[in-house]
């Protein structure tokens, strides 16, 4: 997934998604 799309969900999505999306960045 590009920074830049990843940066969007960050902003757009919960904290509980955020912390998702963290983990799912270490595993990529």
């Amino acid at each position: 997934m590009s920074e830049e799309i990843g940066i969007i969900l960050r902003e757009a999505v919960p904290d509980d998604a955020k912390d998702i999306l963290s983990m799912m960045e270490q595993v990529n």
